[in-house]
């Protein structure tokens, strides 16, 4: 079993990365629509 473990930290740091970077694109397109919307 713990010759597993690096490898599936790795995925778990690769899903949490995207999905990070998805919910910062969501936040930057929110924030630019709402500059949008109010200008």
């Amino acid at each position: 079993g713990l010759s597993f473990w690096p490898v599936g930290r790795r995925v778990v740091s690769v899903e949490l990365a995207r999905a990070a970077r998805e919910h910062n694109a969501k936040i930057k397109l929110e924030k630019m629509h709402r500059v949008a919307v109010s200008s």
